[in-house]
C-alpha cells in the first residue's frame, strides 16, 4: 500500500521507511522489511543493537515465520553495512554477534549462519579487508558456542 503511494508521488521513500519502522516496533506482523528499512533502523538507532528500531529488526532474525532467503539477504546487508559504516569495529562485532545469536534460535539457523560464512566474499565484494575480520568474528562466536555476552 505504501509502496504504491510512493510510486504515485503521494509520499516519499523516507516516509514509507519511517512508517514501516513504526509498524515493526509496534509488532505489526505483515510489515515488509527491506534492506533500505534495515539501514534506516540502524542509522536511527546510532548502530546500537539495544535501541529501537534496530533492536526490533534484530528480533526479526529469530522469527521462524520469516522466509529464510529474504532473511539471509537482510542479515548479509546489515552485516556489510555494520562493518562498513560503524566507526568502531566493536560495534560491528556486536551487531554481527547479535544477528548470529538471533539466527541460531531458528530451526534452520545454522544453515543460514553457514550460508553467510560461506558467502562473505560475495557479500563484501571488493572490500577484501573486511571479509577476514567478519570470518574471524563468526569463528569466535562459534568457538564460544554463541555464549558471548550480548
Amino acid at each position: 500500500m505504501f509502496a504504491r503511494a510512493v510510486e504515485l508521488g503521494l509520499m516519499t521513500k523516507d516516509i514509507e521507511n519511517e512508517i514501516t519502522l513504526k509498524l515493526l516496533c509496534a509488532r505489526y506482523v505483515y510489515t515488509g522489511v527491506t534492506a533500505e528499512v534495515v539501514s534506516c533502523a540502524a542509522e536511527k538507532s546510532a548502530w546500537s543493537p539495544d535501541e529501537e528500531p534496530l533492536s526490533k529488526i534484530l528480533d526479526e532474525f529469530s522469527n521462524s515465520n520469516t522466509e529464510a532467503d529474504g532473511l539471509l539477504r537482510l542479515a548479509a546487508h546489515l552485516i556489510k553495512e555494520a562493518w562498513q559504516k560503524c566507526s568502531l569495529e566493536q560495534t560491528a562485532q556486536l551487531i554481527t554477534f547479535r544477528i548470529l545469536k538471533k539466527l541460531a534460535l531458528r530451526t534452520d539457523g545454522q544453515h543460514l549462519i553457514n550460508a553467510i560464512r560461506d558467502n562473505l566474499d560475495r557479500i563484501f565484494g571488493l572490500d577484501v579487508l573486511k571479509t577476514p575480520k567478519v570470518a574471524q568474528c563468526i569463528t569466535l562466536w562459534r568457538k564460544t558456542g554463541g555464549s558471548l555476552i550480548l
